[in-house]
């Protein structure tokens, strides 16, 4: 019975040990260090930063992200905590070069990403999702190389720090510049597309500008060659990141404006307008020679019927209606005479 307990303690003692130590995971974008090539994304360092700092958006939104160095290599760390559970996810951006078959010198970058923590089951999920993620976004640019080296990064990375905040305002602060940058070029209209998680579910209140178009029939044109994402034109005076009652309310006008038989364009009204001075006017539209040759035969015609009266009952001043208030004086002035 005492070695039954002891052997439950040590059971649960080493349980414990193992939640406390928690699940590590690591992998490599490059591929097997010992394999004859490796795979490198040929992309600039920009791209290399923000491709990450996106994916934390998606994966960890309400997490700061920490700015992180080893070595030579920078990268990003963001810990998500659970009550008395925490995960923490390290993706290191690292600067490369090689041969690819051509024998061209190619400068790239490869990612080093480590997951740790209490959470047993999460870790290895997100872990994965990320890695995935990154191969996704990337993966047309990847070129296998030979003599793989550590290359240099082309800015200081100031452009691209973390500092602390969440994965979500970084990103809504760049694509914030990035819409203001678009309306100083005088674009006044912005395509937007809605912003998916790695289970191809919208993101809360995620957009990203897609261009800018200097009229609403431009930039709907694109928005129809786009076949993923939601796409929706607005002005560049409106930012749908942060209101999605506008965009409801944009769409609900786009969707009964296709119900009318109308529809609800300028051209649109225009021709109901036209069609309405078509039958009114069949003769002609207001301001034409047809229109004024119409008005000339009738003041014609009224001249003729004046010359009319005029000779059957005296002359013309006395054809005419007598307004009320002057006949009422004319008899007055008959009766004092």
């Amino acid at each position: 019975m005492n070695k039954s307990r002891w052997d439950s303690l040590w059971a649960v003692a080493i349980l414990c040990a193992a939640m406390l130590g928690g699940c590590v995971m690591h992998s490599v974008t490059r591929g097997d260090s010992n394999a004859a090539g490796h795979t490198i994304y040929e992309i600039s360092e920009e791209e290399a930063f923000i491709t990450i700092l996106d994916i934390y958006a998606i994966e960890l939104p309400n997490q700061s992200v920490d700015d992180v160095i080893e070595g030579e290599y920078r990268g990003y760390n963001a810990t998500a905590r659970f009550g008395m559970d925490w995960t923490d996810h390290r993706v290191l951006v690292i600067a490369a070069k090689g041969i690819d078959k051509d024998g061209r010198m190619v400068q790239g970058y490869w990612y080093d990403i480590r997951s740790s923590g209490s959470r047993m089951i999460e870790n290895p999920l997100r872990h994965n999702r990320i890695r995935k993620a990154i191969q996704q976004k990337l993966g047309k640019t990847a070129v296998v190389v030979t003599n793989l080296q550590d290359g240099e990064y082309e800015t200081s990375g100031e452009a691209y720090l973390g500092r602390k905040r969440d994965a979500r305002d970084i990103k809504v602060e760049r694509e914030r510049k990035t819409s203001k940058g678009i309306g100083s070029s005088g674009r006044a209209w912005v395509l937007w597309k809605r912003l998916l998680d790695t289970q191809g579910q919208p993101v809360a209140n995620g957009w990203s500008p897609t261009g800018g178009f200097e009229s609403q029939a431009d930039c709907e044109a694109e928005k129809r060659r786009l076949t993923t994402g939601s796409p929706v034109c607005l002005p560049d005076t409106i930012d749908p990141r942060g209101s999605s009652e506008v965009i409801a309310q944009r769409e609900r006008h786009v969707q009964l404006s296709r119900l009318s038989p109308h529809g609800d364009g300028r051209r649109q009204r225009h021709r109901r307008r036209q069609d309405h001075h078509q039958a009114e006017y069949p003769r002609g539209w207001p301001g034409t020679g047809t229109l004024r040759e119409e008005c000339q035969h009738s003041g014609e015609q009224r001249e003729r019927e004046q010359m009319q009266r005029e000779e059957q009952g005296g002359s013309a001043e006395f054809a005419r209606p007598v307004p009320a208030d002057r006949a009422h004086h004319a008899v007055r002035q008959t009766r004092h005479e």
